[in-house]
This record gives C-alpha cells, sequence and structure tokens, in this order.
C-alpha cells in the first residue's frame, strides 16, 4: 500500500457525493415533506415524550422491504450510519458520543426537517474529520468490537476497518432515495 493514498481517494469519493450531490438537494426541505408518506403503512419516525423518536424498524426486515420517508431515511444516514459509527470509530471528533443503535430507541434524532439537517451537517463533519484525523494506517487496523462481527459482509473483528469505513459511505448513498423522493413529492404537488 505504500505510495498509494487509498485515505484520500475514500474522503474524496464521498465529500465529493456529500458536498456536489447529496447535501444541496436536501435545502428547502420542509416539515410536510420530511414526514409525507407516498403509500400507506410507509415506516417512519415516532416521537416520544423525552423529544426523541422511535425508529420502525423489524428484524428480519419484511419481505419486500416496507417504503419509507425522508425522516426515517436521514435517521437511518445520520444516527445509525454517521453518529453510531463516528462515536464507535472516532469519538475523540463525536460531538457527544451517540452509541444507541437503530432499534434500541429512542433516538436523539428530530422531527423537524431543519433539525434533522442540523443533525445531520454535524455528524457528517464528525464522520469526515475522524476519517482524515485517523490517518491511513487506520484503516488496516482491525475492526475489532466497534461494529458487529459479520464476516460475511467483511465485517468481522479481524477484518480491516476499511470494509465499515466503506460500508458506511455504501450506506450514506442511500442518500440517493431521498432526492428520489423530493422530486417524487414536487412533481405529485405540481401535478395536483
Amino acid at each position: 500500500m505504500a505510495g498509494r493514498d487509498v485515505l484520500g481517494a475514500l474522503v474524496f469519493q464521498i465529500e465529493y457525493w456529500w458536498v456536489a450531490g447529496f447535501r444541496p438537494r436536501l435545502n428547502g426541505l420542509t416539515d410536510e415533506e420530511y414526514l409525507w408518506e407516498p403509500v400507506a403503512d410507509c415506516w417512519t419516525l415516532h416521537p416520544t415524550d423525552d423529544g426523541q423518536v422511535l425508529y420502525d424498524h423489524a428484524w428480519p426486515p419484511p419481505r419486500p422491504s416496507p417504503f419509507t420517508t425522508i425522516a426515517w431515511r436521514l435517521c437511518h444516514i445520520g444516527v445509525g450510519c454517521l453518529a453510531n459509527r463516528a462515536s464507535r470509530l472516532f469519538p475523540e471528533t463525536a460531538p457527544a458520543p451517540l452509541t444507541t443503535r437503530m432499534w434500541e430507541g429512542p433516538l436523539p434524532f428530530s422531527m423537524t426537517a431543519d433539525g434533522a439537517l442540523e443533525f445531520l451537517d454535524e455528524w457528517w463533519d464528525a464522520w469526515r474529520s475522524g476519517l482524515l484525523a485517523a490517518g491511513e494506517d487506520a484503516l488496516w487496523e482491525p475492526i475489532g468490537d466497534r461494529e458487529w462481527d459479520i464476516p460475511s459482509m467483511r465485517l468481522g473483528r479481524s477484518d480491516p476497518a476499511i470494509g465499515l469505513v466503506l460500508h458506511v459511505h455504501r450506506e450514506v448513498m442511500h442518500g440517493a432515495e431521498v432526492c428520489l423522493l423530493r422530486d417524487l413529492y414536487r412533481h405529485e404537488r405540481h401535478a395536483s
């Protein structure tokens, strides 16, 4: 691996997606759109009495997979991908460590679009900063107990951490589904 900038390539790939594609597409997101349920029985978020949320979830997931709201998808990216993984991999950059798993809820996520975007921005910065601060050598260290032991996904305890980083980036790119939902919402509103 000497002489190769694997870390630079990883950061460029996800940063380009975030800055040039995904995050600008979230500007102007309204609460109505954020919580919009385009079909019956959508998985979404539910407010708790203490200002947190519960996230619809089942394991194993039903087949076919339930349709999800923008709120659900942004919570998945914000809490499950960025906050949880940054807290476990890079605790020194975590604003306030968040290690609660999605299904363990309740979760400190917002029922408003503005609150969700603020959360995403904060944890995106923590993820990116942590990844850069860890350095290239950290990519090749074993995952250990920082993730579930899933060798079939190359996320086993002895697998290198780069597999977990790539997994987080793959999950963050599910933001394309949010962009598509925004397009669908806009077109449905203009067609009425």
